[in-house]
């Protein structure tokens, strides 16, 4: 259903609006509401956990990196906004610790 990061649930809800319409006009609305609200609490619950918890990122940073993306360079930057701060951070942690360990080695020799 995610495959299509962002609009795939909302491509595989028409075949189940289609189904709900068939069965009973009614049945749409509630097939709407239900797939809202899961695709909210997938969005905003579990996506940014799991990505955090994988790439060693808070939940809230994963949220705001997602919406500064979406701001400032739309749909394609929403995509690569995460793997793009994992490595950022990944580099800046390697030279941080590279420059702590010549630093160390410098006093050390002293």
């Amino acid at each position: 259903m995610n495959m299509i990061p962002f609009i795939g649930p909302w491509i595989s809800l028409a075949p189940a609006i289609v189904v709900a319409l068939i069965q009973d006009p009614i049945l749409v609305v509630w097939v709407c509401v239900i797939t809202l609200v899961a695709q909210q609490v997938e969005s905003n619950l579990i996506t940014p956990n799991i990505m955090g918890e994988k790439l060693n990122i808070h939940p809230l940073t994963v949220i705001s990196i997602v919406l500064a993306a979406g701001n400032i360079g739309g749909f394609i930057a929403i995509i690569i906004a995460i793997p793009t701060y994992a490595v950022i951070k990944a580099i800046v942690r390697n030279i941080y610790e590279e420059r702590k360990q010549i630093k160390e080695a410098a006093t050390k020799s002293i």
